[in-house]
């Protein structure tokens, strides 16, 4: 039986540039698309419905400690958001899959009324619907695993505080033996070998910071390294407290060299393996990442988990298409002389090197708008 994902399908009605649309999501889903065309948007979208369960106000907060709404407002051009400036709800229900079937899905629809910058042309609310798999899962069950972590460029001070710094004791990277997790994965993508992450003074008063104790004695503070490594340790310190729910990641590949971008990719397919309740959705516009997910994923027998999904935005309707792609067509794409990432939006026929007939046939079977 394949496994489910946490979130099956997104819905979103006039939220940021998007008037309508529908997106398909697997366990593992990366999202590609032009500029403009909602990435971004489907990713906060996630994060936002995820995590505020609980209520609507900004001092909610997500699995790293970080408040959602004014996360997301911040991004938009709205630091000093308060609950008083918008108006919410989050409403969970469970219906049945079809009459007469014995299947249960389960719904969460977030309402943002007077959302400013977030809502489509001026429109008095923005609506975002999450949709479970179709299975037997419980509403509690459910409930539970709606939570979320976003990793994006702004991702810094408000995780590490959490995360990095200790106000009240160790940071929680420290619990569980999370610290001996992330070193594993951080000496596997940039062979750092350290020994072991340790908490020292630093930072501000009465905060610690994390180092690298490496074998030859040497000791370095994260925060000191380069932005490439940084980023991933964010990364890896949210998956290290995030046993189920969403792993969203905006732009992976951000001050990645080429060559621990494999790797990058691989710690990411082989936590999701680790833990069933967890799903990852990736945003991202490079074919590093997209060669290197087909290679991982080649060589597993859960292919079925992959998908890629293709976003598109009408700027005069603002409705998104969202065509859904497998392992095999991502694999049969990258046989051919054309970056998959513009087979999708071009107009060209592909071309083709060291490519049988029969699957030049099937490629172009991908593109019904030719």
């Amino acid at each position: 039986m394949a496994r489910p994902p946490v979130v099956q399908r997104i819905e979103l009605h006039r939220f940021r540039g998007i008037e309508s649309g529908s997106v398909p999501l697997a366990p593992f889903t990366v999202l590609l698309g032009l500029n403009g065309s909602g990435k971004t948007a489907v990713l906060e979208a996630l994060y936002l419905a995820a995590n505020l369960h609980g209520g609507l106000t900004v001092e909610d907060k997500d699995p790293v400690g970080r408040s959602p709404l004014r996360h997301v407002f911040r991004r938009h051009g709205y630091p000093a958001l308060e609950t008083a400036d918008l108006e919410g709800r989050l409403d969970l229900t469970t219906q049945k899959e079809e009459e007469g079937a014995t299947g249960i899905f389960h719904i969460a629809q977030l309402v943002l009324s007077r959302p400013r910058w977030l809502n489509y042309r001026s429109a008095n609310s923005s609506e975002i619907r999450l949709i479970s798999p179709h299975t037997e899962m419980t509403r509690s069950r459910w409930e539970q695993m709606l939570r979320a972590a976003l990793m994006d460029p702004e991702t810094g001070e408000e995780v590490e505080q959490h995360l990095w710094f200790g106000e009240d004791g160790a940071p929680s990277i420290f619990e569980a033996g999370r610290d001996r997790w992330i070193a594993d994965r951080l000496r596997e993508i940039y062979a750092l070998n350290p020994l072991r992450l340790s908490g020292g003074k630093g930072g501000g008063p009465g905060e610690t910071t994390v180092w690298a104790i490496f074998e030859h004695g040497s000791a370095v503070p994260i925060p000191g390294m380069g932005d490439g490594i940084q980023a991933a340790f964010r990364a890896l310190c949210m998956l290290a407290i995030l046993p189920e729910g969403l792993f969203l990641w905006d732009e992976p590949e951000a001050h990645q060299h080429a060559d621990a971008i494999p790797r990058l990719m691989q710690a990411m397919v082989d936590t999701l393996a680790e833990r069933d309740g967890l799903q990852i959705v990736l945003a991202t516009q490079s074919l590093e990442i997209l060669k290197a997910l087909r290679d991982i994923f080649m060589e597993r027998s859960d292919q079925e988990v992959f998908s890629m999904v293709f976003l598109r935005r009408d700027e005069r309707t603002g409705k998104l298409e969202s065509p859904s792609f497998s392992l095999e067509d991502l694999d049969l794409m990258l046989q051919t002389d054309r970056d998959p990432r513009t087979l999708l939006f071009g107009r060209q026929t592909p071309e083709r090197r060291g490519i049988s007939d029969e699957a030049l046939q099937e490629i172009l079977k991908l593109f019904p708008h030719r």
